[in-house]
C-alpha cells in the first residue's frame, strides 16, 4: 500500500508538472539537446547557455513551484537553465558553449568538470565524454528548504549521509535520480544533482551500478583511548570520509549495499598470529585479505605463500610501516615498488590494492598510488584490537556495528594474538546475521593483482 501511494503521488506530481510546464513555465535558453558533433551557437550568442547567476531576476522560476519543475526536468535528464541532457550531451558540446572548465577531478572511471561562472558541475565518462551527472548551484535552488521540497514532492525515496551533508533522493521513474544536497549544519539546499547510474561507466568488474553513492561512516570504539586521542580519531574519520567521496573508485571504505563483508588483517606476517588467523579461516572455509609489510614479507616468505595458496589475498601495507603522507613523491614510489617486489618474490603476483599505514593518506598519496596501478583500501569498521585488546570488545565492535558492504579492520602481527582468538566468534556471529564473508576482490569488484 505504501508503494502504491508513493507511486500515485509521484505520478500526480509529474502530471501536474507537465501541465504547469505546458501552460507557461519557461526557462532561460532553449530545451534542444545537442548530441555529439551537433552544431551549436557561438559562445557570444545569449541563447548558447545560461547567463551568469546574479541572484534573483525576473527570468528565474516561480520559487513556489520549483521542486515540481525540478522533478519534471530531472525525469528527462535535465536541470533548469541548461540545455544539456544526461546520456546525450557530451563534455565537448559543453566546452563549445562555455569553454574549458575551471577545474576537473577524477571520480571513479569518470570525471567531474566545474564551471563556476555558470554555477554548474558536470560528471562525464572518460570513454565517450557523455554526461551522467548534472549539478546546479543556481541561487533560486539554494533558497529551497527540505519542508518546501517535501510539501510538493512528498518524502524522499531514500536519504543518505555523505561527509557533512544529507542527500535526499527522489526517483523520477525514468532511471534518473533527483538529489537535494543539504548541509547538516544548514537549512537550505547546497546544490541539486540529476544523476543516471546507467549512463555512468562503472569500474572494471563492478557489478553494482551507482555504488559510489553508498559510502559508510567508520565505526568502532575503545574505552582505552583518551578524550584527546578519540577526538583526533573522529577528526581523521571525517577527513577520510571526504577523501573517499572525492576519490571514488580510487579510495574505498566499504563495498556495495549487499549482505557481504570483508575481513582484512594488517601488519603481518609473523610466525604465530598470522598462522593462527589462517588456521581459523581455513576451518570456517572463508577467505581473508592480508595487508602485509614488505620487510616482514622478506622475513616470513613461507607464511605469505601459505596465505596465498589457501586462497587469501596478499596485498601491500608499505615496506616498513612508515607514514606515507610524510614521504616525497619519489620516496613513496620507491616504497610501493619495494613492497611490491617483496610480495612478487614470495608469490609471483604483484598487488593492485594498498592500505597506507595508520590509514594516513591524502590527495598526493592517492594520486601517486593510482599512477602506480593501485587502488587504496581503508575500512568502515575498526575493531580497535590494537587499543582495547580484549576478545569480547573486539567481537562486539564488529557484531554491533556490521552493515552491508563493511570492510573490517583487524591485525595479524605478533602482538595481536587476541585478534586471532576473537576471530571464530566474529565469523560465527557474522554468518548468523546472514552475511557472506568474502575477500576484497569479490566485495569491491576490482582486481587484487596487476596483470
Amino acid at each position: 500500500m505504501k508503494y502504491l501511494l508513493t507511486f500515485k503521488l509521484k505520478a500526480a506530481v509529474i502530471t501536474a508538472a507537465v501541465m504547469l510546464f505546458v501552460s507557461g513555465c519557461s526557462f532561460h535558453g532553449t530545451h534542444e539537446t545537442p548530441g555529439e558533433g551537433a552544431q551549436l551557437p557561438d559562445k557570444g550568442n545569449s541563447e548558447a547557455g545560461p547567463l551568469p547567476d546574479k541572484g534573483n531576476t525576473g527570468q528565474e522560476q516561480d520559487h513556489a513551484e520549483l521542486p515540481r519543475q525540478l522533478l519534471f526536468l530531472a525525469r528527462e535528464g535535465r536541470v533548469p537553465d541548461l540545455r544539456f541532457t544526461i546520456g546525450k550531451t557530451t563534455i565537448r558540446d559543453i566546452e563549445k558553449l562555455w569553454g574549458k572548465p575551471d577545474t576537473e577531478e577524477a571520480a571513479g572511471s569518470g570525471m567531474y568538470a566545474s564551471f563556476s561562472r555558470f554555477k554548474a558541475v558536470v560528471g562525464y565518462n572518460e570513454e565517450d565524454g557523455r554526461i551522467f551527472d548534472l549539478r546546479s548551484m543556481r541561487s533560486s535552488i539554494r533558497k529551497l528548504t527540505l519542508p518546501q521540497i517535501e510539501e510538493q514532492l512528498g518524502e524522499p525515496d531514500s536519504t543518505r549521509e555523505l561527509g557533512g551533508d544529507w542527500i535526499y533522493v527522489y526517483e523520477t521513474g525514468s532511471g534518473i535520480q533527483l538529489k537535494f544536497i543539504i548541509p547538516k549544519d544548514g537549512s537550505y539546499v547546497r546544490h541539486i544533482s540529476v544523476f543516471s547510474a546507467k549512463s555512468a561507466v562503472q569500474n572494471p568488474g563492478s557489478s553494482v551500478p551507482g555504488s559510489e553513492e553508498y559510502l559508510l561512516t567508520i565505526l568502532g570504539t575503545s574505552e582505552k583511548l583518551s578524550p584527546d586521542a578519540w577526538k583526533k580519531m573522529q577528526d581523521w574519520r571525517s577527513r577520510i570520509l571526504q577523501l573517499a567521496a572525492k576519490h571514488n573508485g580510487r579510495v574505498y571504505l566499504n563495498g556495495p549495499d549487499v549482505p557481504k563483508v570483508a575481513l582484512t588483517f594488517d601488519d603481518g606476517p609473523d610466525e604465530s598470529t598470522t598462522n593462527a588467523v589462517l588456521d581459523t579461516l581455513q576451518k570456517y572455509k572463508v577467505k581473508g585479505s592480508f595487508f602485509f609489510i614488505g620487510e616482514r614479507v622478506k622475513q616470513y616468505p613461507d607464511v605469505v605463500k601459505r596465505a596465498y595458496q589457501e586462497g587469501n589475498l596478499v596485498l601491500s601495507h608499505s615496506y616498513s610501516h612508515t607514514d606515507l603522507t610524510k614521504m616525497t613523491g619519489q620516496e613513496l614510489g620507491e616504497d610501493l615498488d619495494l613492497t611490491e617486489n617483496a610480495i612478487y618474490d614470495a608469490i609471483g603476483r604483484r598487488p593492485a590494492l594498498v592500505r597506507p599505514p595508520y590509514g594516513e593518506t591524502n590527495d598526493k598519496v592517492t594520486n601517486i598510488a593510482a599512477k602506480e596501478g593501485y587502488r587504496t583500501v581503508l575500512w568502515s569498521i575498526d575493531t580497535l584490537d590494537w587499543s582495547q585488546r580484549e576478545r569480547g570488545h573486539i567481537v562486539e565492535n564488529v557484531l554491533s556495528n556490521v552493515r552491508n558492504g563493511d570492510i573490517i579492520l583487524m591485525h595479524s602481527s605478533k602482538e595481536q594474538g587476541v585478534s586471532a582468538e576473537a576471530l571464530p566468534s566474529i565469523i560465527e556471529g557474522l554468518q548468523a546475521k546472514g552475511y557472506e564473508i568474502v575477500d576484497l576482490q569479490t566485495l569491491l569488484g576490482v582486481q587484487a593483482y596487476k596483470k
